[in-house]
């Protein structure tokens, strides 16, 4: 059998791809922090401080992540270098989960559950986000075994 190889130009779409899902992810990251920063401005205390604190907290350390892989690709595109799938743990996955916590956290006075979707999610998202890069790699080496 001769291995699979996958193009650069779609190794490339696929890089571009995985960005934007991650994007798509973080956008309630923005709701996050104008509630974080509306607790701050209200003069909250003791367990909604903490909670304001860990949303602007989580919320940054996604946007931060996003915009170094983002930044990474792009140096990867311009210097003509052909996006690689990387096989570690993906850190943007792992604050996006984290971020779904803190909301199901800020949730949870108004409804009184913890477990929800956003949870179900947080977990998936750092199950993924830790053995994603495994998974990743078992799957390239079962393609190049066919």
């Amino acid at each position: 059998m001769t291995a699979k190889a996958i193009s650069p130009a779609r190794e490339k779409r696929r890089a571009i791809v995985r960005i934007f899902q991650k994007i798509q992810h973080a956008v309630p990251g923005v709701v996050l922090v104008q509630h974080g920063l509306t607790a701050f401005r209200e003069g909250a205390h003791g367990w909604h401080l903490g909670l304001a604190v860990a949303e602007i907290v989580t919320a940054g350390a996604v946007f931060v992540s996003l915009f170094l892989a983002a930044r990474k690709l792009a140096g990867d595109i311009r210097a003509g270098r052909t996006p690689h799938l990387h096989f570690g743990i993906d850190w943007t996955d792992i604050f996006l989960g984290l971020m779904l916590f803190t909301e199901v956290a800020a949730k949870y006075p108004a409804h009184h559950k913890i477990w929800s979707p956003s949870f179900l999610l947080g977990v998936v998202m750092i199950v993924l986000g830790v053995f994603g890069g495994r998974i990743a790699q078992w799957k390239a080496e079962q393609r190049a075994r066919n």
